[in-house]
């Protein structure tokens, strides 16, 4: 449910991160959530330009995200309905 509070952006965000928790199973969103969606993000955001003034790999950095989400210990764990940001 969007907060209203925030931005459209971060709504969108957030979405998108409780997506990204469901996919890979977790029961919790954490912030490698977050900022997977943050890099996943259509547009060109503060965050994406930060770390390109840094000469950061943005398509390394998703993927080794995707690869850490990946190896999830607990890939079978029954999924709760609702699940919470950490």
């Amino acid at each position: 449910m969007p907060n209203n509070n925030y931005s459209e952006e971060l709504n969108a965000v957030l979405t998108d991160a409780k997506a990204i928790a469901l996919q890979y199973h977790y029961t919790q969103i954490g912030v490698e959530h977050v900022f997977l969606a943050i890099l996943r993000y259509p547009e060109q955001s503060m965050t994406k330009q930060i770390l390109a003034g840094f000469s950061v790999n943005l398509e390394k950095l998703t993927y080794d995200l995707e690869t850490l989400l990946s190896d999830n210990e607990f890939p079978d764990a029954e999924q709760p309905a609702q699940i919470d940001y950490t």
